[in-house]
């Protein structure tokens, strides 16, 4: 049985006084954060505003393509109108990437049993300030998907779906009327070049029914809603990384997130194991006591080292167990199921209440 390391900790505070979370606002769907101090963040009804850190003032955010204009109805029907059904921001926070709602007007003559499809949403990008917007493609809702976000290097953006058609009423009515086994309009693609509005395919790619892409890298996990079975990838590569399948008669296989550029941390029956992009594996600490909660860009995490009654900060390494220059983080505690967010300078974090895809509560925790 592996020992419990020593862990030495200390209380985060500032000015004599514990931290607490800081309450920013309500009515918020999805957030991500432009800088350390301004979040932009989608309400149900497909409007945006940003949020500042930590006043909560809240400005409107309106990006220079909006749907009306374009020629589509706002899409009723799913949840709420106009909903936006993803939401990222590149690594150099320069862009943003956004997925509308929308409908395909009834003046557009589809196939009878395309019908359903008239709602769709249109994948856009813009500059962080809503600027120089682009129309990209066009998608529903399928598998893990609508899942859209930016290479490492910011340069390309990835995910899907990517429909093969122009991100336009005319050009999705064209799509749709061909049907499934028609040509397509255009080429099948799956990047878009941010610098260049060139469309690309990535040989060997597969995203199965989605992908979870590490923060800090190009790898992903290939989704198949199944904690068995493994497959990794990489948007700057293609192909299959590595494969991983658990062992028969043997519990775990949840992913709890990346800890590593090329590294997750798995479940395993009495251990966290990290498991590698290319299919190797090695033990971690034990599952009973050790969580992670969140991981920073400065190579620090968010975790608990006692079943979350206490939530830390600080550097681990996860394959030994060992932790250092680690913090209390007071009234986190409290917040253990819910979505954090780092801050880009890793001096806080977001939190979401409840996860991603709600009318949620948005808050914020100060880190040293």
């Amino acid at each position: 049985m592996r020992m419990r390391p020593f862990i030495p900790v200390f209380l985060l505070a500032a000015g004599g006084a514990a931290v607490q979370p800081v309450f920013l606002g309500d009515g918020i769907a999805l957030a991500v954060p432009l800088s350390d101090t301004l979040v932009l963040c989608t309400d149900t009804h497909g409007g945006f505003f940003t949020v500042s850190i930590p006043t909560g003032v809240r400005t409107r955010w309106t990006p220079s393509w909006r749907p009306e204009e374009a020629g589509w109805e706002i899409r009723e029907g799913f949840s709420y109108d106009g909903f936006v059904f993803a939401l990222d921001v590149s690594p150099n926070l320069r862009h943003v990437v956004f997925a509308q709602g929308v409908r395909l007007p009834e003046r557009y003559e589809v196939p009878e049993d395309l019908e359903g499809m008239r709602g769709c949403f249109v994948v856009v990008v813009c500059g962080a300030d809503g600027g120089d917007a682009v129309p990209v493609a066009i998608g529903v809702e399928v598998g893990g998907g609508p899942e859209y976000c930016f290479t490492s290097d910011s340069r390309r953006l990835v995910g899907q779906p990517f429909y093969p058609c122009r991100p336009a009423p005319d050009g999705y009515a064209e799509f749709l009327a061909g049907g499934w086994d028609a040509p397509p309009p255009v080429p099948p693609f799956d990047w878009y070049d941010i610098e260049t509005g060139e469309r690309g395919t990535i040989p060997g790619l597969s995203v199965g029914d989605g992908f979870w892409k590490c923060p800090y890298s190009d790898f992903f996990r290939i989704e198949n809603n199944w904690y068995m079975e493994h497959e990794f990838s990489s948007f700057a590569t293609g192909g299959v990384t590595g494969r991983y399948s658990v062992p028969d008669g043997v519990d775990g296989g949840y992913i709890r997130g990346w800890v590593l550029p090329d590294a997750v941390l798995m479940e395993g029956e009495e251990c966290w194991k990290v498991l590698y992009v290319d299919g190797t594996v090695t033990d971690g600490p034990s599952i009973y006591d050790w969580d992670l909660y969140c991981w920073l860009p400065d190579g620090t995490y968010l975790f608990t080292t006692d079943g979350g009654a206490t939530v830390l900060h600080g550097n681990v390494d996860w394959t030994t167990g060992e932790a250092s220059d680690v913090t209390i983080c007071p009234g986190l505690e409290a917040f253990i199921e819910e979505s954090f967010v780092p801050l880009p300078g890793s001096q806080g974090v977001l939190i979401l209440t409840p996860a991603m895809w709600g009318d949620g509560r948005l808050s914020y925790y100060p880190l040293p």
